[in-house]
């Protein structure tokens, strides 16, 4: 579950004027407002993942024990030849590719025990609970993006700028599971004990890519297997000058009093098509018990069989076809970036989900992240960040990252550094970018950025 994320969460360069093509995936009116002229970033890739399920034990990844919502969000990021460029004092334009993996798992409250070698044993250890609920969701697609970014409004005092970004999204891996209020009954005779299956209902499905029988020999098959779809991302953001400094050919766009973008990310969905073996089960039959689940299950040999084999269980098996949509993470960015003194910065992020991985009857994906402040010392060639961060779970993470030169690297959590014995929890991740531009002092800090 442990991906490559997003590169919304490249928290060390929230909000800097260094970020170049990158600053589009905070928000897209900031790469007018870039210190470079031009910026190319030919590899970037991001971990991240949140679990309360997954601990690591000896040196290897267990399943924490316990009655619980067990979960695991892993998000990630792969990218390839991003750039930007500044054709005027008031155009940007930048684009690039990239490959997005988003992950999501979660139950009802369940005891979830490693050493489960059966169905008997997994409902004996939860026989005292209500019922037994969850939901998976994937999506996973590579993406094309290209922003405009233009000045809007300047003045001696600031400037307000705006930009969208138009996403053209190829559905590469799709896939969900939803299982609705599993409900079973213990039966006692003497020294036999056995547990009767009483309601519930599922419904999952995957993309095509993966239907039985289908080959996939080169990138071109997946491609041709791939439905496209339509994103979009838009923003406008405000920076407001020093007024301390009274240098005309300063550039202020590094050396502002605060800037406050808003932006709302990520509008659209990937659509895949159902593979044959998609399904939808309701109204069990009787006397289903976990006897029979095990006789029906123990000869499936592969997924279309272990279908076929659930579906004799109850009494609706509908097939799914067509087209099902998984909505891209959606959300509003609220970013205000104030310089301290000098080269030191202090950045603030605020992001809002704007759609749920919880919906019973959307498939949907979203940010791990919701806060983060990052006090952070840079300039063109060094860079030292902290970001602290507050996911959307409710942990605390404190990060570190690096820059130096064209490379920055860092870790959104420090607890991935401990000895693996003391980390209670699977958590954190870290990031990797690779960013080309201008270092010569006198291509970049002159008035070209001006509103003059």
């Amino acid at each position: 579950m442990s991906n490559f994320l997003f590169a919304q969460s490249y928290h060390a360069i929230n909000g800097s004027p260094y970020s170049g093509s990158t600053s589009r995936f905070i928000n897209p009116a900031s790469p007018v407002n870039n210190s470079y002229l031009w910026e190319f970033s030919p590899v970037s890739f991001q971990v991240s993942i949140s679990s309360n399920s997954l601990l690591i034990d000896t040196g290897a990844i267990r399943v924490r024990v316990g009655l619980m919502n067990h979960f695991i969000h892993a998000n990630s990021d792969i990218g390839l030849i991003n750039g930007m460029i500044k054709l005027n004092s008031k155009w940007a334009i930048s684009g690039g590719i990239r490959a997005r993996f988003y992950n999501h798992y979660r139950t009802q409250p369940v005891n979830i025990v490693d050493t489960t070698s059966s169905l008997f044993s997994f409902l004996q250890k939860n026989r005292t609970t209500p019922y037994i609920g969850g939901y998976i969701t994937h999506n996973a697609w590579l993406e094309g993006d290209l922003n405009v970014s233009t000045l809007l409004f300047a003045n001696d005092e600031g400037r307000l700028s705006a930009g969208i970004t138009l996403q053209l999204m190829k559905g590469i891996s799709g896939a969900y599971l939803n299982l609705k209020q599993i409900t079973y009954q213990e039966f006692t005779n003497g020294i036999d004990t056995s547990y009767f299956f009483t309601g519930g209902s599922g419904r999952f499905g995957y993309s095509a890519i993966y239907e039985p029988g289908t080959t996939i020999s080169n990138f071109n098959d997946v491609m041709s297997k791939s439905l496209s779809s339509i994103g979009t991302s838009l923003g406008i953001e405000y920076i407001r000058y020093n007024s301390q400094s009274d240098d005309k050919n300063e550039n202020k766009l590094l050396n502002y009093k605060w800037k406050l973008g808003i932006s709302i990310l990520d509008i659209g969905a990937n659509k895949y098509q159902y593979a044959t073996p998609s399904r939808n089960f309701s109204d069990l039959k009787p006397s289903i018990t976990d006897a029979m689940i095990d006789n029906k299950t123990n000869g499936a040999g592969n997924l279309p069989d272990l279908i076929d084999s659930v579906s004799t269980i109850f009494n609706t098996n509908t097939q799914l076809t067509g087209n099902f949509s998984i909505s891209l993470p959606t959300k509003l960015i609220l970013n205000f970036d104030k310089q301290i003194t000098g080269h030191f910065y202090l950045n603030a992020l605020f992001n809002l989900n704007l759609l749920s991985d919880e919906s019973p009857l959307k498939w949907r994906t979203r940010e791990i992240n919701q806060i983060s402040i990052t006090p952070r010392w840079e300039n063109d060639w060094l860079g030292i960040y902290l970001p602290l961060q507050l996911t959307a779970q409710g942990e605390t993470w404190m990060g570190a990252a690096i820059k130096v030169g064209p490379f920055t690297i860092g870790v959104h959590n420090f607890e991935f550094l401990t000895p693996l014995l003391k980390m209670p929890n699977v958590k954190g991740g870290g990031y990797l970018l690779f960013s080309i531009h201008p270092f010569n002092r006198n291509k970049k800090l002159n008035n070209f950025n001006c509103w003059q």
